[in-house]
């Protein structure tokens, strides 16, 4: 059963349109040969992470804009060195608008989803997309009992999605749609699909009488129910491959629910105030979520903070002392081996100036703090940097083959990296143990380091709930970090706040 679903996948998956790959010999007669034409060019690397992200949101704008003033081209800027050189590619992905007449409009440098490329080419061409006929039926209070309640002899899917959400971002061409028109096109068995759009408030009361809060949830409904009030929910790993397994009669974790019978938002708001779903709250994650991406993530802003001041306390600490005393070499060699093998893509993609800094920063002030370490290492005294850490090196990287998105050179090195920053410190915990005490500039250094990762496990669940992303080898990575600092964190409570002095076992 496995091989026909990933089949009907594959099937479901090839309605795009072709894309057209240019190069240093004819990108000059493509891109600006038809004249009144403008021209949006993707500049790619094989093997950039970021391209493979773009990529599902960059061609379905070959089949939105066929037929129109605007034609869509993907060149590999790594092998074509003519147009590399003439536009100064640095960075990939790079996204560049161009006019019939050779003119470089400008690089497209916002948020990289369809829906906010449709809008930057709608202001900057006034060129519109054509969108295709939806096969999905947007639901609504008004017309939920005739597109789903009253359909007892059809399957139904409804999903609740929101729209900033990656792979639901564009209604005209998510898997969704792509879904829905494979079975009304091939499989013909009657099986309707709908969806509701979170973030239009006349659907706030739909949110309540289904109760949810997270995005995407999915909703099932069997042919030839008895009635529509207890359909399936599935509220985890919505893809397309657990709706053709819930079609087809297996078990992806969907679990029957209960719908509160009321349609009317006040009566709604009655039934459920006591039960899992606050109503008020549901409104105001509504409203939120329309202005969630003007919002700065807090807990990833101060976790940069707190790591950019662990790393001034450190040189500064070195600095003023003109000593090495009490602070670890290895694990200041091996966050610099964290920071090699983890941006790597500095040499390939371009997120954003702030990325780009903070990368560049962290790999340098590394290198030069070990620079320092070492001039200074004949001051460390009586007890040594003995820590061995190959074995902190060797299991991180077999977690690294074992644990990694992707099975690539550059997403096993940035595994490798999560692993092993997750234990970086232990040398230097092991190097207080063993004198038993330390400076005060020292333990600041240590508890920043530390809480650098511990603020960003609310940045991550922060993602989770505002962008529905949330990378679980990073989580599961600074939990165990935070834990390995968890004795320390004491300590600097006992040390710092309740100043009742430093002292670790020996």
């Amino acid at each position: 059963m496995r091989s026909l679903i990933h089949g009907l996948l594959f099937l479901c998956g090839v309605a795009l349109a072709s894309l057209v790959e240019v190069d240093d010999s004819n990108f000059e007669n493509l891109v600006f040969g038809q004249p009144g034409k403008y021209s949006f060019v993707y500049f790619y690397a094989p093997g950039c992470k970021h391209c493979l992200e773009l990529e599902p949101h960059f061609e379905p704008l070959v089949d939105l804009y066929e037929g129109t003033k605007l034609q869509i081209f993907k060149i590999n800027g790594r092998t074509n060195k003519r147009i590399r050189d003439k536009y100064q590619l640095f960075g990939y992905p790079t996204l560049k608008l161009f006019s019939s007449q050779g003119d470089d409009i400008g690089a497209y440098t916002g948020i990289r989803t369809t829906a906010k490329m449709i809008e930057y080419l709608e202001d900057a061409t006034g060129i519109h997309p054509i969108y295709p006929p939806r096969t999905v039926v947007e639901v609504s209070p008004e017309n939920i009992e005739q597109e789903v309640f009253e359909k007892l002899q059809n399957d139904v899917m409804l999903v609740f999605y929101a729209p900033w959400v990656e792979r639901w971002d564009n209604a005209h061409n998510s898997f969704y749609e792509r879904l829905a028109q494979y079975y009304e096109n091939e499989v013909k068995d009657g099986t309707l699909f709908r969806a509701v759009d979170v973030s239009k408030a006349e659907n706030n009361a739909l949110l309540a009488q289904f109760k949810v809060a997270k995005y995407p949830t999915l909703f099932y409904f069997p042919k030839n129910r008895q009635d529509s009030d207890s359909p399936f929910r599935l509220d985890h790993n919505v893809g397309p491959e657990e709706i053709v397994e819930i079609l087809m009669g297996s078990d992806t974790g969907q679990r029957q629910f209960t719908l509160v019978n009321s349609l009317d938002f006040t009566e709604v708001e009655e039934n459920t105030r006591n039960d899992e779903v606050d109503v008020q709250k549901i409104k105001f994650i509504c409203v939120l979520n329309k202005k969630r991406r003007e919002m700065l993530n807090i807990f990833r802003i101060a976790g940069d903070l707190s790591h950019l001041a662990s790393i001034f306390i450190l040189l500064h600490t070195i600095w003023t002392r003109k000593s090495a005393k009490g602070i670890s070499l290895k694990t200041n060699i091996l966050y610099a081996l964290v920071f090699v093998t983890r941006y790597l893509d500095l040499f390939y993609s371009y997120v954003s100036l702030y990325n780009t800094l903070m990368k560049i920063f962290f790999i340098s002030s590394s290198i030069y703090t070990i620079f320092l370490l070492k001039k200074f290492t004949k001051n460390i005294g009586e007890y040594s940097d003995d820590f061995k850490i190959q074995y902190l090196i060797a299991p991180s990287f077999v977690l690294g083959l074992i644990f990694n998105h992707k099975f690539t050179i550059t997403e096993v090195l940035w595994s490798f990296s999560l692993w092993l920053e997750s234990v970086c410190i232990l040398p230097q915990l092991f190097m207080l143990q063993k004198s038993g005490e330390s400076e005060l500039l020292t333990i600041h250094y240590i508890f920043a380091l530390g809480l650098y990762r511990a603020l960003y496990i609310p940045n991550w669940f922060y993602r989770y709930f505002a962008e529905g992303h949330l990378d679980k080898l990073a989580l599961t990575t600074g939990i165990i970090q935070t834990l390995v600092y968890s004795d320390f964190f004491y300590v600097y409570y006992q040390k710092v706040i309740k100043n009742i002095g430093f002292n670790l076992p020996q």
